[in-house]
Formats: C-alpha cells, structure tokens, sequence
C-alpha cells in the first residue's frame, strides 16, 4: 500500500510538470506577447500563455491545457471541444477561444468558416455562460484575453462587453499596460464606445504609468484603439504627444511608425513636432518599410499637408524613393499608394490657390505633359494587367491619377472599357467615385457611362436609401460635366431629392439642381425647385447655408423654371444673410433671378437693393468673345450691318429688357443670332443608344474623348439638345420681343452676312416683322440648299470649337464653375464689401413688394396647413411629389395675385 501511494504521487506530479512548464528544448518568454495583429505579423506564443486562477484545477482540465496549447489547426482544437467541453475549464475555454481568434487574425479566409463552426459556437456560448457567473472573479488577463479574441473573430455581445468592461472599470490599476492596451484595441476594432468612466479611469492610468511601464507598442495600440473608436481626447492625446517628443522614435519599430502617423492623421491631431518626428524617422528607415506600411504613412502625411505645410517636404522625398519600389507592392498597396499620392497633390494645390490661376479651376491640358509618377503607376497597371486588379483597386487609382492631373487618353479609354465590362461588379460608391473622376480629367466614354447608369438603374441604387445623398449630388454633377443627359436617372434621382429634401445638405442640393439646369431636365423640375428652395431659405434665415451655396441654388432654380420660383426666390433675396460675404461671381449669378423679375413680372431691378450692382458684375465678368462671334461680327461689319456684339440688348419698343448677354442683335430687325457651339449642347444618351441599337453604324466605346470631341461626333448620326442656359436665354428674349436664330458654330459666316444683307434690304420696304416666337431660320435658305462641294470647303476651313476664348457670357454653365467649389463650398476672387453690414435705405418700391411678399408667404402657409389638415384631401396624393405638385399650382396663383395688386 505505501508503495502504491508513492507510485501515485509521483505519476501526479509528473502530469502538473508536463502542464505548467514546457519543454526544455523550446525556451518561454517572460510573457505573453498578445499585441494585435496590426502591430505584429506573429502569432502569440501561446504554449507559454498560463493564466493563474485561484483554486485547484482537476487533472483533466490541466490536460487539456497541455494539448489545446500544443495544436497548431484550430480544427483540432474545435474537435476538443466537441469531445471534453463538459471537462473544460476557464482557462480552456479562453485559451481555446485564444487559439481560434489568433487563426482568424493571420488567415482572414478562416474568419467566417471559424464563426460558423457549431463546436466554436457551443464554445463561445459556454465562454460567456461561465464569465458572466462572476465577473469580478476573473483575472486582468483573462479580461483582456477574452475581449481580445472577440474583437478578432468579430463577434460583439453586448452583455459580455458592457460586464467585462464595468469591471475593468471599476479595478483598472491591477490591469498590466499590455492589458489596458488590448481592452482599447478590441473596443476600436468592434466599434463600441465606452462610458465616460473607463475613459476617465484610462487617462488616470494611462498618467500614472506612462513613463515607467508604458512602452511604444502599447502607446500605439491605444492610439489605435482610438482612432478606431473616433475618439479624440485632449488629454490622452496631450499625454501620448509628450510621450512621443520626450522619448523620441528610436524604440518605434517599423510597424508601430506607420500605425502612429495613420491614426494621428485620422484623428486629425496635427501637432507639428510630432510629424516632423515621425516624417524623420520614416525617411530614415523608408527603406525597410514594408509596402502596407508605406501606404498607411503615405495616407497620413497626404492628409496632413492641409494643416502643415511642412509634411509636404516628407511627401516628395517619400514619392521619390518609393517610386522605384513599386513592383514589390501588390495590387491594394499599389492602389492605396496612387490615392495617397493623388489626394496629397489635390490638398497642397488647394493650399496653394483654390482654384488655379486667377481664381478658376484649371481644365486639364490639351496637350499632355507626361507625369513620372503617372507613368510609372500606368506601366504597373498594364504589366499586371488590369483583368488582375479589382474594381475598387482600379477606381483608387483612377482617383489618384485624376487629382495628380496627368490627363492618359489612352490608358482612360482602357479603364473605361473595363469598368463598362464590369460594372456589375461595382457598388454605388465605386460608380459614383468613377464617373466624378473621368469628369474631372475632362473624359468621356459614352459606352461606360451607359454600362454605368445602366448598372445603376437596373439594381434600384439612385434610392437615398442605397447611396447617400452626396453620392446623388456627384452622379448628377458629373453627368452635368460630362454633358450626358438621361432623363431616366433624373427622374428618379429628382423624385427622391424632392420627398427626402431635408436630408441633403445645401452644398449637395447646390450640386443637384446645378446639374438639373446645365442639362435642361424638366421632368419634376417644378416640385424639386419649390421643395429646395423653401428648405435653403430656411436654412439662410437661421444660419445653417452660406450665401454662396444658396446662390448657386437660386441661379440653377431660375434657369429650371424661371419666375415659377419667385415666392421662394424672393424670400432669399430679401433675407439680410443672403448679401453676406458675397464674392463678384455670386452677384453675376444673383442678377439672373433680377433679369427674370423684370422680363417675366415686370419688377424693375434698379428698385431692389443690389440689383444694380449685380447687373454691374455680370457685366465685368461676362465680357469675353469667341472667335466664332468675332469673325461673324466682322463680316457684318464689312458688309455695313449695325449690330451689337456680346453685349445686353436694348429693350425694345413696348417691351421689357432683357437683361441676359448675346452674342449678336440686330435691333432694326429686332432679331438675336445665337452662335450655339459645344459648350451649349448636350448629348441624349438614350436616343444615341437607340440609335444605334436601331441603325447599327458607329459603336457606343467608339464615342470617347473630350466632351465636345464626342458631342461633335454624336452630332453626326442624332440631333443634340441645347443646354439649360441656352434654353433660358432663349425663353426671356422671346419674352422681350426677339427673334432668335441658333447658328451653329460650324457654319459659314459669309453665308450668314448675305442672308442678313438681304433681310435688312427687305425691311427698307416693309415694316412688317413676323415674329411665330420661334427659332427664325427663313433668313438662311442660301446655307440650307448649299452643295456638298461648299459644305465641304466650310468643313476645311473650320477651326474646331475655342477653348482658350468661350464666350461664358452665352453660356451660364461656365458662369458657375470657374468660381465656385462644390467641396469647399467657397468662392475665389476679390471679395466685394460686404454690404450687409452697412445700413440700408430701401426704395418705395421694395418696401412696397417686400410688405406684399409677406402677405404672400403667409397665404401660401395658412393654405397648406389647410390643405394638409384636411383629412379627407390629404389621401388624394399618392406621394410627396404629387403633393408638391399641387403646391407649385397654389404658389404660381398667389404669385400672380401679388403682382396684380401691385400694377
């Protein structure tokens, strides 16, 4: 009996050492290195992972300890777990939920098939069961571990997360610096902000222990943790910022570098010594850096140079020795790379000046310039392939590309072809980020942007509730640019920003309803523009929209539908906030809703407060003529034709003014030649593909190039639409009692000067002017029965549509964008004093329209509180749309009994 009792003894002691130490040939750490897998690419050693717990463990667990920390697969370990959960321990079962976590954070590919496995799923449930018995029981580490594990096999409990970390609270000083550090990475990584108690309990820590026992992997950890969870806390931020400067970045590894700039950049703490420091360092060990980690230090600087312009010295050193290490990254490092270098270039131009020379954003050059650094991202793409890349790979550095500003037809044309093959594959954010970067860098593929809003249309993704409303804003913008109409897509688009108006902000309303009247859509164009423009003169009365938003607003409203928006349109002109901080762009724009008052209703703008003032800079600034104009203007010259050229036209004789620029008038035969080139046309996308779809002839991917490359081209085969502004211009003449004639560019101007020698002959003996208020063409049957050997020769001599002289005084377009940011909601140029300030006298005449104006804004109010308690009325309108419709209707009425009490 003795002997047996020391035989088991001794086997009991053999299987304790078996489990608590390792074997001799495999060293163990000091500790467990459980530092997240962003900041190291090896798995912790678990063998050497023994969590202390108070009590005796059985036999069996002390077992399964030993094998569960000596599997390399997960699956062996699961498959312990559907054999001896019933044996399994606290410290099993987290080790276990340890070894699947660090699976799932070095092969992303298990992740969902980890999640899914029903043993991992009785052994996260047995996990929980056993914690929440007793939260207060369970080790530091343990806590750690276990919220650690979570954060990487991304599964959020809250009842486990809220338990585990009241408790952290509450004893935060008996946790290590590593185990503060992996309760704020696994909060980051899942998402979830803490109370204001554990935040105050980390800075305490964080304070007390930060110099002694904090090291530079944990301090990295938290600011990640941070940057993760959005959390920009002065004092930790305070407490890190003096950490960094004091010890400097010798003991910061590689990985920790790229994290810290990454997530300070994020947080946008843009302490300028710290990025001199980190910027240091990086140059110096630039070389060792792997490619991830070059892109999250390239991303970091990239978004500092717009607060410090000193990182823009780190950029260009960086660019310069990584360029020749680009066959080292793989196809997402290569992409995030070109973006960073893309959005680096955009934010240092923007720091610069805005907008280019003279206050105007700058077209991409006709003739290119090759860029190295393009040239160099263009021959890696092409030896990869593109069929290799991803389509939000190909999207990042079509982005960068565009906003580095190398203007590459030909590889354009290669990444349109394959976005249109692969459209189905491309989410809303990808189409909408695609189709703003070929508009910016002034190209065109008619077959990708039919693939594209196809793709779009067929996927129901132009809902508020599938893209955000900046999305809606860009798509509309970008099609405005390209100068491609689809009314379909407007129609849906219109419908949704009509019935959710309130959830776009001014900036993306601004965009929306500027694409609407560049393009000349008029479905819903009524309801939309009455529905904006209530909701931004609300937003201007109370301070919520700059002026210049507000006015871009104002200007596309009166393009759309013209003195339709007057009851809104009035309420902002009236509003003191309105001439706040008004550039000279904004008072231009601002005189077309002046110009639209005095031809359509007959309110003199000279009696409104600025009126004149905005006729005055919409005079200056629409001053220039194209070349078309002035060879036209000199043949009439030549022949003796009095005319007027570029210029606003008289008011003729029991008529109102005008008040809009043209480029010829010819008063005795009260007659306005509009020479109508590209920049006034647009292309019908759904009658082009019809169009071929019907005909055959030139296919859709043949159509790409510059805008009006493609409009000249499609000009051929379809007949192209006017643009919005043409299309105004021409309704407030007729209006005032002009004829208007449309010439186009590419026609000869002698042809045009005989034509008109002839009528001015003609009305020598006649008084009689037929004006039927539509485009008069009787004048030029010389140019519609010339042969083909003259139209030829015209074809010869044409010079091709002016680039570097538009006439913007025709085209209301251009009147918008060389001035006006869309992203920074700004406007350059010299700012014209602000008049707001000044004291105001009001003419009888506006205080008179002012007091009338009220009662009507009333009326309107009290009808559609009418209207909308009535029951019974109210079910009569099947959408928002119908409803605004019907407003529209009630507005146009009160509007017209306004004016008449005031005749």
């Amino acid at each position: 009996a003795a002997n047996w009792r020391l035989r088991r003894r001794r086997r009991q002691s053999a299987a304790v050492a078996l489990c608590a130490a390792p074997s001799m040939s495999e060293p163990v750490p000091t500790f467990l290195d459980l530092t997240p897998a962003l900041l190291t690419r090896q798995p912790p050693q678990v063998a050497g992972y023994v969590i202390r717990e108070p009590g005796e463990r059985t036999k069996a667990a002390q077992v399964l300890h030993h094998r569960i920390t000596n599997e390399s697969q997960y699956q062996a370990v699961l498959s312990l777990v559907e054999t001896y959960l019933h044996k399994f321990d606290l410290i099993n079962i987290i080790g276990a939920l340890h070894m699947c976590a660090a699976t799932a954070r070095d092969h992303q590919l298990l992740l969902r098939q980890i999640q899914t496995d029903p043993n991992f799923v009785k052994l996260f449930h047995a996990a929980k069961a056993e914690i929440l018995k007793d939260v207060s029981a369970l080790e530091p580490r343990s806590c750690s571990s276990v919220l650690w594990s979570c954060a990487r096999l991304n599964i959020f409990d809250s009842d486990l997360f809220t338990a585990i970390i009241a408790s952290a609270t509450t004893r935060m000083e008996t946790f290590s610096p590593q185990g503060i550090s992996m309760l704020v990475f696994a909060l980051g990584f899942t998402g979830q902000r803490p109370r204001a108690s554990f935040m105050q309990a980390l800075v305490r820590e964080t304070k007390a222990r930060l110099d002694t026992e904090f090291d530079p992997v944990i301090v990295t950890s938290i600011v990640y943790g941070l940057m993760r969870l959005g959390i920009k806390d002065d004092r930790l931020m305070k407490l890190m910022r003096n950490y960094i400067v004091r010890q400097g970045f010798d003991d910061f590894g590689n990985l920790s570098i790229a994290c810290l700039s990454y997530s300070l950049s994020k947080l946008e703490y843009f302490d300028e010594q710290t990025f001199a420091l980190l910027g240091s360092k990086t140059l110096d060990n630039i070389d060792d850096f792997e490619p991830v980690q070059i892109c999250m230090v390239a991303l970091a600087f990239a978004k500092a140079t717009g607060t410090l312009n000193e990182t823009s010295y780190y950029m260009e050193k960086l660019e310069n020795r990584v360029l020749n290490r680009l066959d080292e990254f793989d196809n997402r490092s290569l992409s995030t790379f070109c973006f960073s270098l893309g959005k680096y270039r955009a934010l240092l131009e923007e720091s610069l000046n805005p907008y280019g020379l003279n206050g105007k954003r700058q077209k991409p050059a006709r003739v290119r310039v090759q860029n190295p650094t393009v040239e160099a991202f263009v021959m890696q793409v092409r030896k990869r392939e593109m069929d290799t890349f991803s389509m939000a790979e190909l999207n990042l550095i079509n982005y960068g590309i565009m906003r580095i500003g190398d203007r590459d037809e030909e590889f354009l044309k290669e990444l349109a072809q394959t976005f249109a093959e692969n459209a189905p594959e491309m989410g809303p954010v990808e189409i909408s980020n695609t189709l703003y970067a070929f508009a910016r860098q002034d190209f065109l593929h008619i077959q990708c942007v039919d693939a594209l809003l196809g793709e779009l249309k067929r996927r129901k993704m132009l809902s508020v509730e599938m893209m955000s409303p900046e999305g809606i804003a860009t798509i509309a913008y970008s099609l405005a640019t390209l100068r491609v109409k689809d009314e379909e897509v407007f129609e849906i688009m219109s419908t949704h920003v009509c019935e959710r108006v309130r959830e776009f902000s001014v900036a993306s309303i601004s965009m929306f309803l500027w694409s609407m009247a560049v393009l000349n859509i008029r479905t819903n164009a009524e309801p939309l523009v009455s529905a904006c423009l209530e909701h931004v003169s609300e937003l201007v009365e109370s301070g919520a929209a700059t002026a210049n938003s507000a006015n871009i607003v104002l200007w596309a409203a009166t393009v759309m539908v013209g003195s339709n928006c007057a009851i809104w349109g009035l309420r902002l002109l009236f509003n003191r906030r309105f001439w706040e901080n008004q550039r000279e762009e904004s008072y231009s724009m601002a005189w077309i809703f002046f110009a639209t008052l005095s031809a359509e209703l007959g309110v003199d703008h000279s009696t409104l407060y600025n009126g004149n003032l905005c006729k005055e800079k919409y005079s200056e600034n629409n001053a220039t003529l194209s070349r078309q104009n002035e060879r036209l203007s000199d043949r009439l010259r030549i022949q003796l034709i009095p005319h007027a050229v570029n210029s606003l036209p008289i008011a003729l004789e029991g008529s109102r003014e005008a008040g809009v620029r043209v480029d010829i008038a010819i008063e005795k035969l009260r007659l306005v030649i509009e020479v109508e080139g590209p920049q006034r046309m647009i292309i019908p996308l759904d009658k082009l593909i019809e169009k071929h779809a019907v005909d055959g002839g030139t296919d859709p991917k043949d159509f790409y190039g510059r805008p009006e490359e493609v409009l000249m081209s499609c000009r051929e085969i379809i007949e192209c639409g006017l643009s919005g502004p043409a299309s105004y211009k021409r309704r407030v003449l007729r209006r005032c009692g002009w004829r208007v004639v449309a010439v186009s560019f590419d026609e000869n101007e002698e042809y045009i000067a005989d034509a008109l020698e002839k009528m001015i002959a003609k009305a020598k003996t006649t008084t009689d002017v037929d004006d039927d208020g539509e485009d008069d063409e009787s004048f030029l049957p010389q140019m519609k029965e010339q042969d083909a050997t003259k139209r030829k020769q015209m074809d010869a001599s044409f010079e091709g549509p002016d680039e570097t002289n538009v006439n913007v005084a025709s085209n209301m377009m251009n009147v918008v964008l060389p001035g006006i940011s869309f992203d920074g909601d700004d406007l350059t140029g010299d700012k014209v004093p602000d008049l707001a300030t000044m004291e105001i006298k009001f003419t009888p005449e506006e205080k008179k329209l002012r007091a009338a104006h009220t009662k009507a804004i009333k009326e309107v109010r009290r009808v559609l509180m009418q209207e909308r308690g009535d029951a019974a009325g109210g079910k009569q309108y099947k959408s928002h749309l119908e409803f605004r419709r019907w407003q529209v209707g009630v507005e146009k009425k009160i509007i017209a009994d306004m004016m008449a009490s005031l005749s």
